[in-house]
């Protein structure tokens, strides 16, 4: 039985970074503790680069996949395997731990990186092969294949929007339970 997970967007993320930098004392104390390049972090805190898993890891949080669009579809079809998770917004949620977030009552569909390779093995299986489905999403054949044999992750743009999904944040699972 699988629980239900808070989701967060870009915007709801960067609130709880910049919330953590704050406490921390300021940029250079928080990069010191994660031992991290200020530079690098100041990026992230002002939205000029991606948030990796060095600021992910401090924060609690992995990264999920949805579909863009209405009732858990992409592309008109479902989502195979779809875990549901509940949506958060902004406000503050102190109970899970998180400054600056408020919880709603409603849910969203969320692959991880597995069955987002799952769901792109299918597509491209279902196309005809890594050639057809390059061609017609527009994505270097060689990237492709790279993702696929896993020697690249699978949450790059043109992925994701050949695919029509979207990156949202959830708080990482706990082990040991």
């Amino acid at each position: 039985m699988s629980r239900t997970n808070a989701v967060l967007d870009d915007r709801d993320v960067l609130k709880l970074l910049r919330s953590r930098v704050r406490d921390a004392g300021g940029q250079a104390a928080f990069a010191r503790q994660l031992g991290m390049n200020r530079l690098h972090l100041n990026r992230m805190v002002n939205g000029k680069k991606v948030l990796g898993s060095i600021i992910l890891g401090p924060l609690n949080l992995r990264i999920l996949f949805t579909p863009v669009g209405r009732r858990g579809r992409a592309d008109g079809r479902n989502v195979p395997r779809l875990t549901k998770v509940r949506r958060l917004s902004r406000g503050c949620c102190k109970a899970r731990g998180h400054k600056g977030i408020d919880m709603l009552g409603s849910y969203v569909r969320a692959l991880d990186g597995d069955e987002l390779l799952e769901l792109l093995r299918s597509r491209v299986k279902s196309v005809g092969g890594q050639s057809a489905f390059s061609r017609l999403h527009r994505i270097e054949r060689t990237y492709l294949n790279q993702v696929l044999s896993g020697k690249k992750p699978p949450g790059g743009p043109s992925i994701l929007d050949a695919l029509n999904l979207r990156i949202v944040y959830a708080p990482a699972e706990r082990r040991g339970r």
